[in-house]
């Protein structure tokens, strides 16, 4: 079955989709329980099998920004209340830039933390929309319900890496749509 779920997840990423699969990828929660977004949930709301777990949305485990996506959008969902799910996307040098991420409808915390590459020197960040607020890391960024957008700008301009934090469900496996724009 999980060998199954994988090559559908592959076929629509080669068809164009947004987003990269997490090589971490597992399949099916292993009912241990763990705090995180593993697919260990109990369903809540409509996007569960029926089983009383949560689909597997193609990138968990996600809670350690593992999964790159790219500017564009995506169905994923978050499968514990509790959970973060976390991505990444990479800019091209070419700053100052802004961003703005977005859970869509969901009711969701959103953040965007900002990374200079080739750099020890923190970006300079102003949000657009949403509070300041530094990742757990220590990258400066803003975070929002359900909308973050920043403007940023690197002393060293090699790129930039901008860290997606989302959290704060009201219930187990909540659908959004992760959107990312420049």
């Amino acid at each position: 079955m999980a060998a199954l779920r994988q090559l559908a997840i592959a076929a629509a990423l080669q068809a164009g989709a947004c987003l990269s699969a997490n090589p971490d990828f597992d399949g099916p929660a292993d009912g241990s329980g763990e705090a995180g977004s593993h697919g260990s949930a109990a369903s809540s709301g409509d996007s569960g099998s029926g089983d009383g777990m949560c689909e597997p949305d193609g990138f968990e485990p996600n809670e350690d920004a593992s999964a790159e996506v790219v500017i564009g959008s995506v169905q994923v969902v978050l499968e514990q209340a509790a959970a973060h799910d976390r991505y990444f996307v990479l800019l091209p040098a070419g700053g100052p830039d802004q961003v703005t991420v977005s859970s869509g409808d969901a009711d969701l915390r959103v953040c965007a933390f900002v990374r200079c590459e080739g750099t020890t020197l923190e970006a300079t960040v102003t949000c657009r929309e949403g509070l300041s607020g530094g990742s757990p890391d220590g990258y400066p960024g803003c975070c929002g319900r359900p909308t973050a957008a920043l403007d940023f700008a690197c002393d060293v301009d090699m790129g930039t890496k901008i860290y997606i934090d989302v959290s704060e469900g009201t219930a187990d496996c909540t659908p959004y749509t992760l959107d990312v724009q420049r």
